[in-house]
């Protein structure tokens, strides 16, 4: 797999998270996804999961963003969260684990490694 391919399937996999995070915070309605106005929300500008939407670098820092505000800001919080079913669980650290090993401890597949794409974005 070229280097290209790899970035661009990496954005599609965090793409895909956000969005099934913005589906579960709609209950569940792709319309409200799409008619949601909480643009304060560090996921608003990629919850349509658009190929257009960002790089991994950028995706990755929204994703981070979001587990921060969950966390009320606290980076130790994100660190040792147990809610292995968000959907932006496995992503939630940039640094020092690639997505297979996260997706492996939440009970996923995978063998993308997501911070070496990151870095080179």
């Amino acid at each position: 797999m070229k280097r290209t391919e790899a970035r661009e399937g990496c954005a599609r996999e965090l793409q895909r998270a956000i969005r099934a995070k913005c589906l579960e915070c709609c209950g569940g309605m792709r319309g409200e996804v799409r008619g949601c106005r909480i643009t304060g929300c560090a996921l608003w500008p990629y919850r349509l999961a658009e190929a257009r939407d960002g790089c991994a670098r950028e995706l990755q820092r929204a994703i981070r963003a979001k587990c921060l505000e969950c966390c009320g800001g606290m980076r130790g919080e994100v660190r040792g969260c147990r809610i292995t079913g968000c959907a932006l669980w496995p992503y939630r650290l940039a640094e020092g684990r690639t997505a297979a090993e996260a997706r492996d401890g939440a009970g996923m597949t995978g063998q993308m490694d997501i911070n070496e794409l990151i870095r080179e974005a």
